[in-house]
């Protein structure tokens, strides 16, 4: 099995602030090539392809270019919205790739088992849209106000709900 992956990396981060989240240090590395790496390992990847922002393409390009193409990822530019991002990165696709995974750039945190879990699950159900989920049991507290003088927490336990690990958008 062939699988490429699409990282779209063509967000401005405006909720991150003014920094750059990519470039941030994640253990002597920036956060893109920590994404990046985990993929490299993986021996049934054999396409990689980063979708840079369109409003920032060729500082983009000086800033991570070097090391994307040590690993033989291929950049493309990005489009106003992620889903033009990705046909962006779609259309550079080699021929000869049976599944496609598109993976946030700010979501360093992968592990084999989750991705072993979303290989297992897309070939069982031989589908080309597969998402992990997990189950959320926590407690939610939240804060409201009543009058001047006297506050309540409202406690909300969600024990059916499902977290995803996806942007917002």
């Amino acid at each position: 099995m062939k699988i490429a992956v699409i990282i779209p990396a063509a967000g401005k981060s405006t909720r991150y602030g003014k920094k750059d989240k990519l470039a941030e240090d994640l253990g002597g590395r920036p956060l893109l090539m920590r994404t990046v790496e985990f993929f490299t390992k993986r021996e049934e990847i054999t396409q990689i392809i980063v979708v840079g922002p369109p409003h920032d393409f060729d500082a983009f390009k000086e800033r991570f270019g070097g090391a994307l193409s040590f690993h033989g990822v291929i950049i493309v530019e990005g489009g106003k919205e992620r889903w033009e991002s990705v046909r962006n990165a779609l259309e550079v696709v080699q021929d000869d790739i049976d599944r496609i995974a598109v993976h946030d750039a700010a979501r360093p945190a992968l592990s084999n088992d989750l991705f072993d879990q979303l290989d297992r699950k897309s070939t069982r159900l031989n589908s080309s849209h597969v998402v992990i989920s997990y189950a959320v049991f926590c407690l939610i507290k939240k804060k409201t106000k009543r009058s001047e003088e006297h506050r309540a927490e409202l406690q909300l336990y969600f024990l059916s709900l499902s977290l995803l690990h996806t942007p917002p958008h």
